[in-house]
């Protein structure tokens, strides 16, 4: 859209030098025009803020399609104090809720012009209930946020977000093992300069969370070894 405004204001400049008038007119014509053309350049430069991505995740029944889905506390703050509820009322909206290793996102959810999260995936851990399965050998919960949060900021690594902060879904050591091992690339034998880049991770959390942080920082360090 800009690219085509600037055309438009170049073109007529053109135009208008191309008319029998006198010189001193057509340059002050044209100098209008190209000014206007590099405050547009300076305008579109300067309009696109660092992307950052915010992962916060649901619990809803995946054998009903007609489950209207419970967020977890820290996406229900969210919703509330930051989208004042259109975020849970938009996920409603888009159909059945998403499956354990599903995302969906949703752009400029929030209601600012600039909103701070460009883009808010929401993902889904299944029934609330689920817990250590003994027949599979495996606690399902965190499983399930492992594989969902990791689903989701891989699709938000290859739009390339600067930044992706994720909830704890419950147990912070298993969402960050999924959010690091889902931007992880092996990059080692890359030229330094043809290497893709990966989005920071943080806790999208309150700062009297301690706990929570500390298993943040304990499955980060898993996740890396």
């Amino acid at each position: 859209m800009m690219l085509g405004v600037v055309r438009r204001l170049v073109s007529q400049a053109f135009r208008q030098c191309l008319r029998p008038r006198p010189q001193a007119i057509q340059r002050r014509s044209v100098s209008q025009a190209v000014n206007q053309m590099l405050q547009l350049q300076q305008m579109d430069m300067c309009a696109d803020p660092p992307s950052r991505g915010l992962v916060v995740s649901v619990f809803a029944d995946e054998t009903d399609r007609n489950d209207a889905g419970v967020l977890t506390a820290t996406g229900w703050r969210y919703n509330v104090q930051k989208t004042a509820g259109r975020l849970l009322e938009v996920l409603r909206m888009s159909g059945p809720m998403p499956k354990r290793g599903e995302a969906r996102l949703f752009f400029a959810i929030e209601p600012e012009r600039i909103p701070y999260y460009s883009v808010v995936a929401v993902v889904g851990l299944g029934k609330e209930c689920l817990g250590y399965n003994p027949y599979e050998v495996l606690d399902e919960q965190k499983e399930a946020i492992r594989r969902s949060v990791a689903a989701a900021c891989r699709i938000l690594a290859e739009l390339d977000t600067d930044r992706i902060e994720v909830e704890n879904c419950g147990h912070a050591e298993s969402t960050a093992e999924g959010a690091a091992l889902g931007i992880w690339l092996y990059q080692e034998l890359r030229n330094p300069k043809n290497r893709i880049p990966v989005p920071s991770l943080d806790l999208y959390a309150r700062k009297d969370e301690v706990c929570g942080l500390e298993g943040w920082r304990i499955g980060l360090q898993m996740a890396a070894t």
